[in-house]
């Protein structure tokens, strides 16, 4: 009767997990692993597209306000002579000469800059704040330029007619383009848009 006490509990004792299971089991949590971690990137990575699509968008609505804002208009054009210079009626012995883009730096009221020239852009962080110089976490840049256009002036296939007196438009164009390690089809990097200013509503200004 003893030994055969023994014999059971020897037997229950080695009773367990077999290496085919174990290796089944580590496979399975392996496999789980990789799909999570798959997926967190993933996630990282869309709301690393939504946060940057977000700032490109608010940085395109700033200097925007910027353009139709007289007040940042004044500021502007008080510290970039070229800039003032395009924003008065012309003559062909201007400094803005009609027809010729000229490189502009475009400000905010209180200041900040907006964009820049192309040699020198204003650069951004995803999250919208301003760097002092490029770095590689400032991956948005916006640069400006203005061109003067003489009569007659087409825009969208329409020709834009005034007063017979003699005057010019001012197109201001800005550029902001978002550098991503990767193509992403979720996310336009480069934008371009331009503001149509009449020289003639200008000089009260």
């Amino acid at each position: 009767m003893l030994v055969r006490r023994r014999r059971h509990h020897q037997t229950h004792l080695e009773k367990g997990f077999t290496l085919t299971e174990v290796l089944v089991a580590l496979s399975f949590i392996g496999m789980l692993a990789l799909v999570t971690s798959t997926f967190l990137v993933l996630a990282q990575e869309n709301s690393q597209v939504l946060m940057l699509a977000a700032t490109r968008d608010d940085l395109q609505a700033r200097i925007y306000r910027a353009l139709i804002d007289e007040k940042s208009l004044r500021v502007s054009r008080s510290r970039d002579p070229l800039f003032d210079a395009c924003f008065k009626q012309g003559t062909e012995n201007d400094r803005c000469s009609a027809q010729t883009e000229h490189p502009i730096t475009i400000r905010d009221a209180s200041g900040d800059v907006l964009a820049g020239p192309a040699t020198s852009p204003a650069y951004f962080r995803a999250d919208g704040s301003r760097c002092p110089a490029q770095s590689p976490s400032c991956i948005i840049s916006a640069v400006a330029r203005v061109r003067a256009q003489g009569l007659p002036l087409w825009y969208n296939n329409q020709l834009l007619v005034n007063s017979s007196s003699y005057h010019e438009f001012v197109e201001v164009i800005y550029e902001i383009e978002v550098q991503t390690k990767k193509e992403s089809s979720s996310l336009n990097s480069f934008l371009r848009g331009s503001y149509i200013f009449d020289t003639m509503d200008l000089e009260s200004m």
